[in-house]
């Protein structure tokens, strides 16, 4: 055999250069044509693979049995660099890690969602073309849905508004006294102090313990931090429209 350059499942001979993408020439509508076929077989090509990929015992499915499992392993339920190193998930995306684990958890009511779905906008009736969509219609479907009322707590609220409202410090409230102006003591603020996180890893420990504290879902908590990534990401690159 001649001597040949290989990748994984790709064997590149001598000589061999990738295929770059076509250029189309031609009317702006021959080109819009053209693309508008290959952008719908893309979009085909993304929703079947995320069919396979969340099909029952698919691979996000036992991507996140097996982060579930090692989630266990440890009382506060956190997996250590050296378990994912281990286990090769350190591999694998910190944000599909989560989303994977997140469908494995809540698998049974998604089915139940998906089967009892009931598509009231066109855009609903847009199949999925991954997992990060998916879990956020689940998410934004399934939420309670709090009802406004009309209920008002006096008849004839307040407009009064504080011009110094409160950030911040507190101020005790002082009786007006018949004492001098000089004799008076200045009023004492109380203030909390905050430590400002000065690197990443302390930034990122801030969150973590706020989300804790506040009792918020670990999981949505980052999900938002990584939509909120993707959507800079993608406000640089122009590419959200």
């Amino acid at each position: 055999m001649g001597k040949g350059k290989y990748k994984i499942g790709v064997n590149i001979m001598p000589n061999q250069t990738a295929k770059a993408f076509e250029t189309f020439n031609g009317t702006l509508e021959e080109r819009g044509s053209r693309l508008a076929k290959l952008e719908k077989d893309r979009i085909v090509s993304l929703e079947k693979a995320h069919e396979l990929d969340t099909e029952g015992m698919g691979l996000a499915y036992q991507l996140g049995q097996l982060i579930h499992e090692l989630t266990q392993e440890s009382e506060n339920g956190r997996i250590s660099s050296q378990r994912l190193s281990e286990t090769s998930m350190n591999r694998v995306a910190s944000q599909r890690r989560s989303e994977a684990l997140q469908y494995y958890r809540l698998y049974p009511s998604i089915m139940d969602w998906k089967s009892k779905r009931v598509v009231k906008k066109r855009k609903q009736k847009i199949a999925f073309t991954s997992l990060t969509a998916m879990l956020k219609a689940f998410k934004f479907e399934t939420q309670p849905k709090v009802e406004k009322t009309d209920d008002k707590s006096s008849d004839t609220p307040s407009t009064k508004v504080d011009e110094k409202p409160n950030v911040g410090t507190t101020q005790p409230k002082v009786e007006p006294t018949d004492t001098k102006v000089s004799d008076t003591q200045p009023t004492e603020l109380k203030v909390q102090k905050v430590k400002v996180p000065q690197n990443s890893k302390e930034f990122a420990k801030y969150v973590f313990e706020t989300t804790i504290k506040l009792g918020f879902d670990t999981d949505e908590v980052l999900e938002h931090i990584f939509n909120m990534f993707d959507e800079a990401s993608s406000s640089k690159t122009g590419t959200n429209g």
